[in-house]
C-alpha cells in the first residue's frame, strides 16, 4: 500500500537561503542559483541524494497548508548535516578564531560546542549557556556577529536563550 508523501520537496542553496519550499507547486520558481549568494541549489541530499523535505503540500480540497517552512539541519534518511549546516559551523569556529579577546580555553570551548547548538541533543542547552557566558564579556560587534552567523543553523529558542528575546 502505497502512502501519500504530504511533504513537497524544498529547493535550497548550499549556503541554506530557501528558494522554494515546495517544488511541486512553485517549479517555476525554482534556481539553478541562489540570488541572494550565487551558491548552485540543490534538491536532495549531498550523500545519500534522498529529497530535501519541504513544506507540506496542498491539501486535497486545493487549499495551500501555510505553516512557515524552517529548513532542515540534517538529512532525515542519513543523519548528516546539509551544507549549510556544515558552513555555519565552519564559519563559526573561524569567527572565533579570529577573536583576540577569546582566551585559548574559551576558543576551544566555543568551537566545540558549536555542532550541539546546530542539532537538538541533551547537550544543546548545555553548550548555549556555556556559549553565552563566553560571549558575555565581549564587545557587541562581536557578540552581533555570532549571532548572524549562527542564527541560520540553530533554532529560534536557542538564539533567545543566548541573545534573549
Amino acid at each position: 500500500m502505497e502512502i501519500n508523501n504530504p511533504y513537497g520537496t524544498a529547493q535550497i542553496c548550499l549556503n541554506g537561503h530557501v528558494i522554494v519550499d515546495t517544488i511541486e507547486e512553485y517549479r517555476y520558481d525554482m534556481k539553478a542559483y541562489c540570488d541572494k549568494c550565487g551558491q548552485p541549489t540543490i534538491t536532495s541530499c549531498p550523500d545519500c541524494k534522498s529529497l530535501i523535505r519541504g513544506n507540506e503540500k496542498s491539501n486535497d480540497c486545493g487549499y495551500i497548508i501555510f505553516d512557515e517552512y524552517e529548513k532542515p539541519s540534517f538529512c532525515i534518511s542519513c543523519g548528516n548535516p546539509y551544507p549549510w549546516t556544515t558552513r555555519g559551523i565552519a564559519a563559526a569556529s573561524e569567527l572565533a578564531d579570529l577573536v583576540d579577546e577569546f582566551s585559548t580555553e574559551d576558543r576551544e570551548l566555543l568551537i566545540k560546542n558549536l555542532a550541539d547548538l546546530a542539532s537538538e541533543t541533551p547537550r544543546t542547552n548545555v553548550a548555549a549557556i556555556q556559549v553565552k557566558k563566553i560571549l558575555r564579556n565581549t564587545e557587541p560587534h562581536i557578540r552581533t556577529a555570532f549571532k548572524d552567523t549562527l542564527s541560520s543553523i540553530i533554532s529560534e529558542p536557542i538564539i533567545k536563550l543566548i541573545w534573549g528575546s
